[in-house]
């Protein structure tokens, strides 16, 4: 009887596999479909900034050397635009002369990679995610300068994306619980997280196959390693396009193993469980007819 019910045993075990592996490319399928969302998502902020920023260029009472109705103007401006948490005006010097959020004292940002470059390159430019002087809060500098007739800087408009437009988009995807959305940058530090951003703004992912599979790949992938908070996850991940030169900003996005595999490993042990407890009736059925049946005749004779 344990025979017969051996290879039945074998292909609930196959079957389960298949099911797990099933499982995990419908979650994959969800991440890199929530990834792409994601970074279509950034790169549609990137370019409405850039057009904003490049309108503010061109509004005379924004330019001008007059700070009241500039900052009126870019008050006005960040209600209407809820992803932002800031909108300003840089001089030449590398001065804050205008900014939507009001600046209590000079804040000079000569030291920022992005202002250099919009002054090197006269073209838009992206930042990376910092804290930020004015508003305090965690963003990313959106930068465009504003030339003259001869090509010469005169003012570098800017614009601060706030880092809840991830949460936004998470939301918006809906996600299984537990799920997470982090961007890290070129030395795998976390740059962005959602949820619970605070504990691990600024870490270092560290080595797993997660970060291994991001340094093999050149735009996307997708696998399974443990994230930094110890979950075993089913990740997808892409590269951001819409990013500072030599940044290599990937986005990933990891749904949890163990919500994944939920519904085949229940399947897998229900079916393990009828089949013992068919194995079982059928080895006491036969026991006892062997014994009522044949054993006592044998005897009797």
């Amino acid at each position: 009887m344990l025979l017969i019910f051996l290879p039945v045993l074998g292909i609930i075990a196959y079957t389960g596999i298949e099911q797990r592996r099933q499982a995990a490319v419908e979650a994959q399928h969800t991440a890199r479909h929530s990834a792409h969302f994601a970074a279509a998502d950034y790169a549609r902020l990137i370019a409405e900034g850039r057009q904003l920023l490049a309108v503010l260029g061109q509004i005379p009472e924004v330019t001008g050397a007059v700070p009241v109705p500039c900052q009126r103007t870019l008050a006005r401006l960040l209600e209407g635009n809820s992803r932002f948490a800031n909108f300003g005006v840089i001089g030449a010097d590398g001065l804050v002369r205008c900014s939507a959020v009001p600046v209590v004292e000079g804040v000079n940002v000569t030291d920022r990679a992005y202002f250099r470059r919009a002054f090197a390159t006269r073209a838009f430019a992206v930042g990376v995610f910092h804290m930020g002087r004015i508003t305090r809060l965690p963003v990313l500098v959106l930068v465009h300068p504003v030339t003259d007739a001869t090509g010469h800087v005169q003012a570098v408009m800017f614009a601060a994306l706030k880092r809840s437009w991830l949460n936004d988009l998470a939301a918006q995807a809906e996600l299984p619980p537990g799920s997470t959305v982090t961007v890290l940058d070129s030395n795998r530090t976390v740059l962005v997280r959602y949820p619970d951003p605070e504990p691990w703004i600024g870490k270092r992912a560290g080595e797993s196959a997660l970060i291994r599979a991001m340094n093999a790949a050149r735009e996307e992938g997708a696998t399974e390693a443990e994230d930094i908070d110890g979950v075993r996850r089913l990740f997808a991940f892409v590269r951001l396009k819409e990013a500072p030169p030599d940044t290599n900003l990937f986005l990933s996005v990891g749904i949890p193993a163990r919500l994944a595999y939920a519904s085949a490993t229940a399947v897998t042990f229900r079916n393990q469980a009828l089949l013992t407890l068919l194995t079982a009736l059928a080895l006491a059925t036969a026991w006892f007819g062997a014994d009522r049946f044949v054993l006592r005749r044998f005897d009797a004779l």
